[in-house]
């Protein structure tokens, strides 16, 4: 086998593409996924580029060519030919269980959950290549780990990423005492000490009357839940503002990392 570095554009991809034969169905997430990372100059050549067998077919690295052709540049990549796969056997290349964001960071997988909602929330809500979730976990990965920590809950809306994230983003607006008092209360169905707020959010909690998929609309809600100055409110709203000044507030705490480095 030879293995060499090679940049790879769009017309290559497309060549090297025809040489394809009987390779696994495509996934097209995860090319738009490479592909975004192209394109925001996020890519990064590692072992993993693309192979060719003894015979000059291409067996491993159809996802990522597929991904140059999307994004429309040029990317370095490793290029391997000569791998024996012999006609009886299908080459087994990168077939273990996909890592997650939490293995990719080495952090517990809550952590990596709640810095990966932050991640997108900064960034509109779309997809975020795991280089990005990483320099946030650099800034969020304390505070984070601290919420996840409080959080035990049975009821599965209390104790989900988007919620511990907004968790997190008010430590930025609220005193971050009160926002760890709010998250223990909820937890622990402290019912007596609760805020008329935190009340009707249990309320809403028990009856499940919320849309699970539907990250931004249950992280936004959360928000008004941890911020203090909504304690005698007896409704849970999304605020629109709200969410405005928690999106800005991380934001500005991500520049300041950036700033310092």
């Amino acid at each position: 086998m030879e293995t060499t570095i090679e940049i790879i554009c769009p017309k290559k991809a497309d060549e090297y593409l025809s040489l394809n034969s009987g390779n696994r169905a495509l996934r097209k997430s995860h090319i738009a996924k490479l592909a975004a990372e192209m394109q925001q100059g996020l890519w990064q050549c590692t072992h993993q580029g693309i192979a060719f067998n003894d015979q000059g077919i291409l067996v491993d690295g159809q996802h990522r060519l597929h991904a140059v052709k999307m994004s429309g540049v040029c990317v370095e990549m490793q290029v391997t030919r000569g791998v024996k796969t012999p006609d009886h056997l299908s080459l087994k290349i990168d077939l273990a269980a996909r890592r997650s964001p939490g293995d990719l960071l080495r952090i517990p997988a809550k952590v990596a959950s709640v810095i990966t909602v932050l991640a997108r929330m900064m960034n509109g809500w779309n997809y975020v290549p795991i280089s990005y979730v990483e320099e946030c976990s650099k800034v969020f990965s304390r505070d984070a780990q601290g919420i996840c920590a409080l959080s035990s809950s049975h009821l599965a809306l209390i104790d989900s990423a988007p919620v511990k994230a907004a968790a997190v983003a008010m430590l930025t607006l609220s005193k971050s005492s009160y926002v760890c008092e709010v998250m223990v209360r909820l937890n622990g169905q402290m019912y007596e000490q609760m805020t008329p707020i935190e009340h009707a959010y249990c309320k809403i909690c028990a009856a499940r009357t919320y849309d699970t998929s539907d990250t931004y609309g249950t992280f936004a809600k959360a928000l008004s839940v941890f911020d203090e100055r909504n304690a005698r409110a007896n409704k849970v709203y999304l605020s629109e503002l709200r969410y405005a000044e928690a999106k800005n507030a991380v934001i500005a705490r991500m520049k300041e990392h950036h700033n310092g480095d």
